[in-house]
Parts: C-alpha cells; structure tokens; sequence
C-alpha cells in the first residue's frame, strides 16, 4: 500500500489529494507497526511518507518521518549488515539533505 501512495504522489490528478495520501501513509505505517512487519519494510515506509509529505509541501513532517526513518535503517545497519541496508541509509539520508536544502 505505502508503495502505491509513494507512487502516486507526483500524478497531476493526485497533487490535490496530497493531505489524504499523508493521512493513509500514516494509516499503512501504523498497521505495520502493529503487525510486527518487518523492520526494512518500517523503514522503507517512512522514507516514502518523507516523499509523500514534501510532496505534499508539509516539510516539517517528512523532517520528522524520515528521521525515523533513519534511526531505524541504521538499526538494522548495525544489527543486519547488508548492502541493501547500507544503500537504504544512504538513500534515506539524501532525502534529509534534500528537505535541509528546502528549509
């Protein structure tokens, strides 16, 4: 579901629902947060609610998500190196630098 939204967010017909797709982003995080999903899946969803709420000029928020986002990438960093890991850290990091570059 994240992925959909994440996806939709820059369709023309989409940009007024923007606060909507924050809203269900917030719903799908939720839901993976109570089902125990597992960390990488956490943490790719809050990187794309970052996408989502920058898209949706709520830059604040996504400062917030993809913090941690961040903080949960790292986590698994540590605990699970992998390169696919490493290569998620770096990109969600790019996007805080990206969101610093708008303030």
């Amino acid at each position: 579901m994240t992925w959909l939204l994440h996806g939709a967010r820059d369709q023309k017909d989409v940009k007024p629902f923007l606060p909507l797709l924050s809203g269900l982003i917030e719903i799908a995080i939720g839901i993976y947060e109570v089902t125990g999903a597992a960390p990488n899946h956490l943490a790719g969803a809050l990187y794309r609610a970052s996408l989502i709420f920058e898209a949706a000029d709520w830059i604040e928020g996504a400062f917030v998500i993809i913090h941690e986002s961040i903080a949960k990438w790292q986590k698994l960093v540590i605990t699970q190196d992998s390169e696919r890991n490493q290569q998620n850290l770096a990109g969600a990091k790019r996007q805080l630098e990206h969101l610093e570059s708008r303030r």
